[in-house]
């Protein structure tokens, strides 16, 4: 029989985790009646899901034993936010920095969206049982009770969030990884007599906003959680700026150009026959209707929405209605041909319809066909009851 010193348990019990700092092998330790896996040599702890609710709902009784297990107690803390990325020790994923319970104490530590868990540099949970379970602190069971039960919502909703981004790898479908790259528009062969202002203004506008999400942003998963169009929020009545701010955030460089590009291959003629303050309220609408249709759809979806495609979808049905016969110059693999605008809008719709019904019930996508569908039947229904008005008014 072998003794264990109190906060130690046997060497051939433990994992071989590594620290995110500095590589060392992690070992375990009894931390206030719990097993973590802790660094020698910096001081920092791992917690696996649930495990730092556990230590902080006992510190609460005996924060003293807790503070006791910190070998680094009382060291003076800093809060690096994004100037570093740690890797989690348990699955590998890329940790985000953030506060404990959304932000009911100062202590800064890693959290890993993957699997749960939270990394706390030495001296950290020392500081964190201060903040939270000394009388001079949050002092309440109550308020202790809520600390706690808002890290565990906050950590089951970036689980779910995880679970399906997970999923958008194989939910896709191919036709999105090789159509763009064989069948791209060069024009919209139809001539613009006035400078697109509006046209300009929205594709300055979404770079300039992807610029700050790129040089200023130190959480873009929690930007695009608060900006992107998130159904299961907005159906419960929350976050409803989302069906408009979404339009101008995008999820990366690719999706930006890939937009920007179809923007001003089709925009630029619809502004000039509708003007710049018709064009742009439409535009916006189409948006809007895609975003609906979107909650229609996947009501529920964890996954935040993001990028311009649904209202510029609905320019491409209003360019439809406008120019049917307009010939785009389309790169089809390696040759140039002139396809009638009926045509190639046509294929493209109903590709998005295919690509849509071929997504399993009740599975998220890496792509939104249903908003570019709803968007482009808004353009169409707005295209068609502008020209029948216009008619009308002769």
């Amino acid at each position: 029989m072998e003794a264990v010193e109190p906060n130690k348990v046997p060497e051939s019990n433990q994992q071989q985790w590594r620290c995110p700092l500095d590589n060392t092998p992690l070992r375990k330790q009894v931390v206030g009646g719990v097993v973590l896996n802790t660094c020698p040599r910096c001081g920092g702890m791992w917690f696996a899901a649930g495990g730092l609710d556990e230590v902080l709902a006992r510190a609460f009784a005996d924060p003293d034993g807790v503070i006791s297990g910190d070998r680094r107690a009382g060291a003076r803390l800093q809060q690096y936010g994004y100037e570093r990325v740690l890797r989690c020790p348990q699955c590998g994923r890329e940790m985000v920095a953030g506060r404990y319970g959304g932000g009911v104490s100062s202590v800064e530590l890693d959290r890993c969206p993957g699997c749960g868990g939270a990394w706390a540099d030495g001296g950290e949970l020392a500081a964190l049982v201060e903040d939270l379970c000394r009388p001079s602190g949050l002092g309440s069971a109550r308020a202790m009770g809520e600390a706690i039960a808002g890290a565990v919502r906050e950590r089951e909703r970036w689980k779910e969030i995880n679970q399906a981004g997970g999923e958008l790898g194989r939910r896709a479908s191919p036709l999105d990884l090789f159509l763009p790259k064989i069948i791209l528009p060069l024009g919209a062969g139809v001539q613009v007599q006035n400078f697109p202002v509006v046209t300009v203004l929205l594709v300055l506008l979404c770079s300039g906003v992807f610029l700050v999400q790129v040089l200023a942003v130190e959480h873009l998963q929690q930007f695009f959680l608060s900006f992107g169009l998130v159904p299961q929020q907005v159906s419960q009545g929350r976050q409803l700026w989302g069906l408009v701010t979404h339009m101008f955030v995008h999820g990366g460089w690719l999706h930006l150009l890939g937009n920007m590009f179809y923007l001003w291959i089709f925009a630029r003629a619809i502004e000039d026959e509708l003007g710049p303050v018709g064009f742009l309220w439409q535009y916006l609408l189409c948006g809007l209707i895609g975003s609906l249709v979107l909650l229609l759809v996947q009501p529920q979806s964890p996954l935040p929405a993001v990028g311009a495609s649904g209202a510029i979808s609905g320019v491409m049905g209003m360019f439809l209605v406008r120019h049917p016969r307009a010939r785009i110059p389309t790169l089809f693999i390696r040759y140039i041909v002139h396809v009638p605008a009926w045509l190639y809008l046509g294929l493209w719709v109903l590709l998005q319809l295919l690509a849509l019904l071929a997504v399993p019930a009740g599975c998220s996508c890496s792509v939104a066909y249903s908003a570019h569908i709803g968007g482009f039947a808004g353009g169409l229904a707005l295209a068609w009851l502008y020209r029948r008005r216009s008619r009308r008014s002769r």
